[in-house]
């Protein structure tokens, strides 16, 4: 089940894949079907593993989520991967303009710090 909050902007992509470009989104994930579920934002990739997690992408593209139960895989936009548990959560600033490509940035996994995962945006 995927609860989305207006006002949202997204697009889904497939039967199981959804891009979210701003707005908040809730993912119950309760079958073995769901597994494997993928929010796409502007910072990266979250990939559901069995759980409930909530995603938020500002206005400026910055992309907040948090697991409330189970696990998720964080894909940087540059490809580097994480696993986020049950209470943790990640915010992934995104610094790009809205005339610009987001190709031109590069999000990487910086550290973990008090259920904190550190990300950092470079050109």
């Amino acid at each position: 089940k995927v609860f989305i909050s207006a006002p949202a902007t997204f697009q889904m992509t497939g039967e199981n894949e959804i891009n979210l470009s701003q707005g908040m989104l809730l993912a119950n994930v309760t079958t073995e079907e769901g597994i494997g579920f993928t929010v796409n934002t502007p910072s990266g990739s979250i990939i559901d593993l069995g759980t409930i997690f909530g995603v938020e992408v500002d206005e400026l593209g910055t992309s907040s989520v948090q697991v409330f139960k189970g696990k998720i895989e964080l894909a940087s936009s540059s490809g580097e991967k994480t696993t986020l548990l049950a209470g943790m959560q990640c915010v992934a600033k995104s610094q790009i303009n809205s005339g610009e490509k987001q190709e031109n940035y590069r999000i990487t996994f910086t550290g973990l710090s008090k259920n904190r995962i550190k990300y950092s945006c470079q050109r």
